[in-house]
């Protein structure tokens, strides 16, 4: 999608000859169809926004969290890129304890290589961090998707963190939002599309962001819950999605 991300010739090949020859141009986010009519306007009149849309395993939402406890859970395949800045998180669960008395786990969903992202290696060795009794840390690894959502389904978990310098509008959070899961993340790409404002931060957001964020999201955690699932029953169902496709294309 954004072509000053690509690391060499900071253009995409072929597009303009693409869009000359697609009957319509399908961005996943709003945010992805204004950058696209910006850099290719003469092709306005084919570009729509058209949201991609997620099934549950079950009609179940996700259970409230025990009060002294909050779980925060993240999703990303970070082998290849490093635009998903997991490496941020460690010392954000640091500063947030300092905010609260409640125990803190971090769950991660997907690829990691220490090998490739040192930094994320260096910061979870942090003393602070290993010294911690509140602080829990899971690396799942890779994981298919069903397990994940059966985790969603099945187990209390608080919020959905993503750090990302750079997104379109994850699948990773339409399928957290359909369990009714809170989702505070940077304010990049079509993200902003999918969650309260309240929950949003600056793309280079710094720790003080970070908390300011967290207690707007105590006041009210049972208002951004369901918000959550509302996001994704009137815009993000799979059969919503289907149904547009549908229309497009008779």
């Amino acid at each position: 999608m954004y072509e000053e991300l690509e690391p060499v010739t900071r253009k995409l090949a072929f597009r303009d000859y693409i869009f000359s020859n697609a009957s319509a141009i399908l961005s996943v986010s709003k945010k992805g169809k204004e950058y696209l009519q910006g850099i290719f306007p003469k092709y306005n009149g084919k570009m729509l926004t058209y949201y991609l849309g997620t099934k549950k395993l079950d009609n179940q939402r996700n259970s409230q969290v025990e009060n002294d406890k909050l779980v925060i859970v993240s999703c990303a395949n970070i082998m290849t890129s490093n635009i998903k800045r997991i490496e941020l998180i460690p010392s954000l669960l640091i500063q947030l304890a300092k905010h609260t008395d409640r125990k803190i786990e971090w769950v991660h969903f997907g690829n990691y290589d220490f090998q490739f992202n040192k930094l994320l290696e260096i910061e979870l060795e942090n003393k602070a961090l290993k010294e911690s009794n509140q602080i829990t840390i899971t690396f799942k690894g890779p994981t298919e998707n069903p397990e994940i959502l059966y985790y969603y389904a099945s187990k209390p978990v608080s919020l959905f963190l993503s750090v990302s310098s750079s997104e379109g509008l994850p699948f990773s959070m339409m399928e957290a939002s359909s369990y009714g899961i809170p989702i505070i993340c940077t304010d990049v790409g079509g993200c902003k599309e999918i969650t309260n404002k309240d929950l949003l931060l600056p793309a280079n957001f710094t720790e003080s962001d970070f908390i300011k964020v967290y207690k707007r999201f105590i006041q009210d955690e049972n208002k951004y819950r369901d918000e959550a699932f509302n996001f994704w029953e009137n815009g993000f169902r799979s059969e919503i999605s289907l149904e547009k496709f549908k229309r497009l294309v008779q």
